[in-house]
């Protein structure tokens, strides 16, 4: 976790240690993890950012604003501006 943490300082990425060490737990006890907040709050930015810090690979899938089930989880499309 020290490391990862000082990787992200060093990219001035700042997240408290226990969110780190949340996220290690989620990916060492999980296979599939789904984070929920408000955009913005950093949920993107820490999966990226925590991937690169150890040489990983991080998937992004959206979903729909108002996604509450696990049906349709998968399929949804996200409609970017050009």
């Amino acid at each position: 976790v020290s490391y990862i943490q000082a990787h992200l300082v060093e990219n001035d990425i700042l997240y408290p240690r226990h969110i780190i060490e949340n996220y290690l737990t989620l990916l060492r006890t999980k296979d599939l993890i789904i984070l929920a907040g408000d955009s913005g709050s950093g949920k993107t930015n820490l999966v990226k950012s925590f991937a690169k810090a150890v040489g990983g690979k991080s998937v992004i899938v959206p979903v729909k604003p108002n996604w509450t089930s696990r049906e349709d989880l998968l399929g949804y499309y996200c409609r970017l501006a050009p």
